[in-house]
């Protein structure tokens, strides 16, 4: 056997191995590697050509590569991003390949769904009936949505049109919303590909009823978002961010919506998750948290390991193995 699973525990590899043992019965019997392994089963690894993988991946240095997988040509993540473990691969001229594309699908999907909910005052409403008492609850609610523009005739900013960006801008053409983008690497044929209209990033914060943050995540883009920015928003807004928590000022963040009660933010990641038990994220009701949880789960699983293993398959052929 030539193939194998690398992972920090063998139980996050289950679900991966089962499926290929169901997908390609040829792979049956596949070995699942941990980093505690390697060094005492250098016998069984030195002669694997092609690493599966998923969330988790042990971060290995160009060391301890050479020595467990010397023969190793490709890795298949059936997953997002690869930077945290692949530049010393890389660097051995391991071909690595990505679910980055499939992993980006329920992440626009629960962005467009936040958006919506948003401009109908849904978040703020939601949490007002809850807290209130029983007709003074129902009436703070309804009067918090009605504070809000509905979707008719909306606005969405998008800043960044990368593969998450241009599925949430593709997913809202259904919509009778206008979209403004902000992404100075993109040229004007993809923003007009997409349906939308290039605007400055101020510009986006200040003109639109929702603004999605999927800014790549690199020293430049670290702190970009900050007080200014959020101060700056419409008084009925939301800011959503399911891209990188390290991107956001937090405490500037957190100072805006206070000065600004009726603006809401949906945060899906923070700067450390979770936040610090005292984070100001934590002490303004306008600020709503959850776990991480825009990316690939439950069933939506199936479509990363789908895709690692189409392409395995089209990596084989290309080279005129079978499987």
């Amino acid at each position: 056997m030539d193939s194998a699973i690398l992972i920090d525990r063998a139980e996050n590899a289950t679900s991966l191995l089962h499926y290929l043992e169901r997908a390609a019965p040829k792979l049956a019997g596949m070995r699942v590697f941990t980093q505690h392994d390697l060094a005492s089963d250098l016998a069984a690894t030195g002669s694997i050509r092609y690493l599966f993988g998923t969330w988790n991946m042990p971060n290995l240095s160009e060391q301890e590569i050479e020595s467990s997988f010397p023969a190793v040509e490709a890795i298949f993540y059936a997953a997002g991003d690869t930077s945290y473990f692949s530049q010393p691969f890389a660097a051995r001229g391991v071909e690595i390949f990505a679910a980055q594309y499939e992993n980006s699908i329920p992440v626009a999907e629960f962005v467009v769904a936040q958006a919506l909910l948003a401009n109908k005052g849904y978040f703020q409403a939601h949490d007002a009936y809850r807290r209130g008492f029983w007709r003074f609850g129902f009436n703070r609610a309804r009067a918090l949505s009605r504070q809000k523009p509905g979707n008719f005739g909306a606005t969405i900013g998008i800043i960044g049109l990368g593969t998450i960006g241009s599925l949430v801008a593709d997913r809202l053409k259904p919509f009778e919303i206008s979209v403004l983008v902000h992404d100075p690497f993109i040229d004007a044929g993809a923003v007009a590909a997409a349906g939308a209209v290039r605007a400055g990033l101020e510009e986006i914060f200040e003109k639109a009823d929702v603004v999605t943050n999927h800014l790549p995540d690199t020293e430049a883009t670290r702190g970009m978002l900050g007080y200014s920015h959020f101060a700056a928003m419409k008084a009925h807004a939301t800011f959503i961010n399911t891209g990188r928590g390290q991107q956001v000022d937090e405490k500037g963040l957190a100072k805006a919506m206070r000065e600004c009660p009726t603006k809401t933010a949906l945060l899906d990641v923070t700067r450390r998750e979770p936040p610090d038990p005292h984070s100001p994220l934590y002490r303004a009701r306008n600020i709503f948290l959850s776990p991480h949880i825009a990316g690939s789960q439950g069933q939506e699983v199936e479509r990363l390991y789908e895709a690692a293993l189409r392409q395995f398959r089209e990596h084989v052929a290309c080279r005129g193995s079978a499987e």
